[in-house]
């Protein structure tokens, strides 16, 4: 069983998102992953 960080960390390289820079927190990165990854699922869901 992995931990959620590792998950998270998983996540973000599965959605092509880049490691977070100047601009952009580790937080931020996440959350856009979790957003992508929803995204793919609620649109590969209805068709």
């Amino acid at each position: 069983m992995e931990t959620n960080e590792v998950f998270e960390q998983r996540l973000v390289k599965a959605t092509g998102l880049k490691e977070p820079d100047l601009f952009d927190s580790e937080t931020t990165l996440i959350e856009r992953a979790y957003e992508l990854r929803g995204q793919r699922i609620s649109y590969g869901s209805s068709t």
